[in-house]
C-alpha cells in the first residue's frame, strides 16, 4: 500500500510557494472567474434586449433573487410596513445592505453584479486545498475549472442574485481549514476552522452537514492516529469547530446576528488560552475529554438531524401528495416536489456535464480522485462534497432517487481538484521521464508543465461554449414591470394581496410591495391548493370567494397560532364541513365571506401559459384520496410557421386552418372554437371567435400580439386564467380590470 501511495504522490518539492505567488495565483484566478462572466452582460447590452431593462439596469435572471432582494432593499429602507416575510434578518439581505449602504452604486446595479463578483471567490480555497495535494500549478488550474464550471456558473452567473454565491465558497474555506490544519498541525487553522464553519452555517444553515460530516471523517483518522501528538491536534482541530457552532448557536439566541461576531471573539480568546496550556502533560486527556463534550453540545445545538431530513424529505423521498391535519380530516394536496425541475431526476449526461464539462472530463475526474485518496488519505476528508454533489443523480441500480440538479454544485470543487490532481500527475511520472537534450524545451515540458496547461485549457473547452450558449433572460420584461410598478401605486403597500402562482411570488411582492399567498419560500401542496383553485376553476364567484377566504385566513395564520392547521381545514371546520370536496363545492355558491380588511388583485402574466398543466395539478385532484379527478388539456405554443393553409408551432403542433382541425403526431383532432385576440393601434383589446364544431374535444387560441396559440379543452377554456387573461371574458360584478397589456393582466376582486 505503501508502495502504491508513493507511486500515486505528485513531487512538488521544487516548487516556489511564496505568499505573493499564491496571492497573484489566486487573484488571476478570481479575475478569470469574473471575466468569464462578463460574456453574459456583454450579449444581453444589445439594443434589441431593451425589453429586459428597468430604469436603465438589466433586471435579475432568477425567481428567488427577488426574494433576497426584497430583504436587502427593506433592511436598507427600514420601511415601517415590512411584513413577516420579508428575509432582512437573513445573511444575504444583511450582507447586501451593508455593501449598499458604502459603495456608490444603484441598489440594482448591485444585486446584479453581487454573484459575478462573489462566486469566483471560490478559487481562493479551491487553489490552496489542491496544492497541499499537488502543488501550486495544479492548484491553480483547480482554481479555474472551478469557478466557471457548468452548474457553478449557472447558479453564479451575472444576475443570479441568489444565496449560491458563497453558498460552496464559505463551506469549502471550513474544509480548506480542517485539511490544513491536518497536514500542516499549524495552530492557526484551529482558529480559522472556528470562524468559517459557524459562518458557513450563518450563511446557509444547511451547510451544516456537509462540514459535520468532514469533521465526521477527520474523526476517524483521529481515532486511527497511532502518535500521541497529533492525535491531539486533529481532536483539537476538530474540537475548535465545534466549539464555533456552539458559541454561534448560543449567542445568536440573545444578540442575533451580532452573535456571529461575538462567536469569533470567543473563538480568538480560547484560542489564546490554548496556546498557553498546550504543553501541559495531561494534554491529550484534555482535549479527548474537550472533544467529547463539544461533540455532544455541537449536535445538541445544530439540531442537524432536522436539516438532514430536510433535505431527504424535500430531494429524496418525494412522495406524489401531502397528507395533512388528523385522520378524521386529513386533507391529501399534490406535492411540489414533482413539479420543480431542481428536484427532478436528471439523465446522466447532463449530470457529468454540470459538474465537468463533458463524461470524459468527468471520468477522468473520478480516477483522479481515486489516485488522489490513495495518495493523500486525509483528502477523503472531501467526500461529503462529492457524495452531496451525486446525490443530484442518485444511485438507479439500488432504486435511490436522486436529488435534482441544484445538487451537483457541491461536487464541482472537489472533481476540479482531482482532474487537476490526474494531469498533473501524469505530467509529474511520465513527462518527466523524458529527456530533453534542450533545457529550454526541458523547462517548458515538465517545470513550467505546458502540456499539463495545455490539457486544462482542453478540459475548458466544454465550459466555454456552455457559457457562450447559456443566455437566460430576465425573470419578468419590462412591461410586466411597468404594470406592477402601476399597482404599487394604487394597493396599500404590505397589506394588499396579490393572487398569483407561486413562481412569480416573489418578483411580484418586490415590484409591487403586494403581499402573497404563496411564493418561492412557501409552495407547499397545501399552500399551492387555493392559488391553483382560484386561476383554474370554472366558477368566477368560487374563485372570488376563495380569494378572500384564503387572504383572511392567512392574516389569521400570521396572527394566532391556533389558526396554523392549513386554509382549507381551518375554513372548513368554520363552515361546518367535514367532507373538503363538498366543501369546495360550495364555494360556488353565494357565502357569507370573512369581514374584508384588503384589497385582493388576481395577478396574471403571460408566462403563466407555459405551466398553466402544472398550476392546475395542484387542485384537480380528490382532497380525501389524493387521486386525480380530471386532467385538463392545455398546451401553449409560438407560431414558428405559417403558411395560410397549414399553421406550425414551436412545440411541433400543426393547425390545418381550411379543414379544422390540429395535427398532433398521428391524429387529426377537429376543433370545436376559434378565438382570435389582441390589442388594436389604440390599445384596446379585441377577441373574434368562430364556431367549428361543437361535437369537436379541442378549441385554439390565437394572440396576435404575441404570436402565442394556445390549444385546450372545454375545462381549461373556462377556467379563470383563460377567460380573464386569455379571453379578457369576466363578470363584472366580481372582477374589476385594472391593469392589462399583451403580458400581464391585473383585476380586482370586488367581494
Amino acid at each position: 500500500m505503501r508502495s502504491l501511495q508513493k507511486f500515486f504522490t505528485i513531487d512538488f518539492s521544487g516548487e516556489k510557494s511564496s505568499p505573493l505567488i499564491l496571492a497573484a495565483l489566486v487573484l488571476l484566478a478570481i479575475v478569470f472567474g469574473f471575466v468569464c462572466r462578463l460574456y453574459f452582460l456583454w450579449v444581453f447590452n444589445a439594443s434589441e434586449y431593451g425589453y429586459m431593462y428597468w430604469n436603465g439596469e438589466l433586471m435579475i435572471n432568477t425567481n428567488d433573487g427577488y426574494f433576497w432582494a426584497e430583504g436587502a432593499r427593506d433592511r436598507v429602507e427600514n420601511p415601517p410596513f415590512a411584513d413577516e416575510l420579508s428575509p432582512m434578518s437573513r445573511a444575504l439581505p444583511v450582507i447586501t445592505a451593508a455593501i449598499a449602504r458604502i459603495l456608490p452604486v444603484s441598489f440594482e446595479t448591485l444585486i446584479l453584479f453581487m454573484p459575478a463578483i462573489f462566486a469566483p471567490l471560490l478559487a481562493i480555497p479551491v487553489l490552496l486545498a489542491a496544492r497541499l495535494a499537488a502543488g501550486n500549478a495544479a492548484g491553480f488550474a483547480a482554481a479555474l475549472i472551478s469557478v466557471i464550471a457548468w452548474s457553478y456558473y449557472n447558479r453564479t452567473l451575472i444576475g443570479y442574485y441568489d444565496d449560491d454565491m458563497l453558498t460552496i465558497v464559505l463551506p469549502m474555506l471550513a474544509f480548506y481549514a480542517l485539511l490544513a490544519g491536518a497536514i500542516t498541525k499549524k495552530p492557526i487553522y484551529l482558529l480559522l476552522v472556528a470562524i468559517f464553519a459557524p459562518l458557513s452555517v450563518w450563511y446557509y444553515p444547511n451547510s451544516i452537514l456537509i462540514i459535520f460530516a468532514c469533521a465526521g471523517i477527520l474523526t476517524l483518522f483521529a481515532a486511527l492516529e497511532y502518535k500521541e501528538d497529533k492525535s491531539v491536534f486533529l481532536f483539537s482541530l476538530i474540537s475548535f469547530m465545534f466549539l464555533g457552532f456552539i458559541s454561534y448557536n448560543i449567542l445568536t439566541v440573545f444578540l442575533g446576528n451580532f452573535g456571529l461576531i461575538t462567536s469569533f471573539v470567543f473563538s480568538v480568546v480560547f484560542y489564546i488560552l490554548y496556546l498557553r496550556s498546550a504543553k501541559l502533560k495531561e494534554s491529550v486527556k484534555i482535549a479527548l475529554i474537550l472533544f467529547v463534550v463539544l461533540a455532544i453540545a455541537a449536535l445538541y445545538f445544530s439540531n442537524i438531524f432536522s436539516h438532514f431530513w430536510h433535505q431527504v424529505s424535500t430531494y429524496i423521498v418525494r412522495d406524489v401528495t401531502d397528507a395533512i391535519g388528523s385522520d378524521q380530516t386529513q386533507l391529501r394536496f399534490f406535492n411540489v416536489a414533482q413539479t420543480v425541475r431542481e428536484a427532478g431526476k436528471i439523465p446522466f449526461e447532463e449530470f457529468a456535464n454540470r459538474i465537468s464539462g463533458h463524461q470524459a472530463t468527468f471520468v477522468l475526474a473520478i480516477i483522479g480522485a481515486v489516485i488522489m485518496f490513495i495518495a493523500k488519505p486525509i483528502t477523503l476528508i472531501s467526500l461529503p462534497f462529492l457524495l452531496m454533489g451525486f446525490m443530484a443523480y442518485g444511485i438507479p441500480m439500488f432504486g435511490i432517487k436522486g436529488g435534482g440538479l441544484r445538487f451537483t454544485i457541491y461536487a464541482v470543487p472537489i472533481m476540479a481538484i482531482s482532474l487537476a490532481y490526474i494531469i498533473f500527475w501524469l505530467n509529474n511520472r511520465v513527462i518527466s521521464k523524458f529527456e530533453f537534450n534542450n533545457n529550454f524545451v526541458h523547462a517548458l515540458f515538465f517545470k513550467y508543465k505546458i502540456l499539463a496547461f495545455l490539457a486544462i485549457f482542453i478540459c475548458l473547452l466544454p465550459h466555454f461554449i456552455h457559457i457562450k450558449e447559456y443566455l437566460t433572460p430576465t425573470v419578468f420584461y419590462d412591461m410586466e414591470v411597468r404594470a406592477l410598478d402601476n399597482l404599487k401605486e394604487k394597493i396599500e403597500k404590505r397589506k394588499d394581496y396579490a393572487v398569483t402562482w407561486w413562481d412569480y411570488g416573489f418578483p411580484i411582492r418586490y415590484y409591487s410591495y403586494a403581499k402573497t399567498l404563496a411564493d418561492g419560500a412557501k409552495h407547499s401542496g397545501s399552500d399551492n391548493f387555493a392559488p391553483s383553485f382560484i386561476l383554474t376553476t370554472e366558477s368566477q364567484r368560487a374563485a372570488v370567494n376563495l380569494s378572500r377566504i384564503a387572504v383572511e385566513y392567512t392574516e389569521k395564520q400570521i396572527a394566532d397560532k391556533n389558526y396554523s392547521s392549513g386554509i382549507v381545514a381551518m375554513a372548513m371546520k368554520d363552515y361546518n364541513h367535514s367532507d373538503p370536496n363538498k366543501f369546495i363545492k360550495t364555494l360556488s355558491e353565494e357565502l357569507i365571506l370573512p369581514e374584508k380588511t384588503r384589497e385582493i388583485y388576481l395577478v396574471l402574466p403571460r408566462k403563466m401559459n407555459e405551466i398553466f398543466t402544472t398550476v392546475m395539478a395542484f387542485s384537480t385532484l380528490d382532497l380525501k384520496t389524493g387521486r386525480r379527478i380530471s386532467e385538463p388539456f392545455f398546451s401553449a405554443g409560438k407560431i414558428a410557421n405559417n403558411d395560410g393553409a397549414i399553421i406550425t408551432l414551436n412545440n411541433g403542433i400543426k393547425i390545418d386552418t381550411e379543414r379544422g382541425v390540429i395535427r398532433m403526431g398521428q391524429h387529426n383532432i377537429p376543433i370545436k372554437y376559434e378565438f382570435f385576440t389582441g390589442y388594436n393601434e389604440n390599445g384596446e383589446f379585441f377577441r373574434r371567435s368562430q364556431t367549428r364544431d361543437l361535437s369537436a374535444p379541442l378549441s385554439i387560441i390565437f394572440t396576435q400580439n404575441t404570436g402565442d396559440l394556445i390549444i385546450l379543452d372545454d375545462r381549461a377554456l373556462n377556467s379563470v386564467f383563460v377567460k380573464l387573461f386569455a379571453l379578457e371574458n369576466y363578470d363584472d360584478e366580481l372582477f374589476e380590470k385594472v391593469i392589462a397589456n399583451p403580458y400581464i393582466k391585473i383585476y380586482k376582486a370586488k367581494l
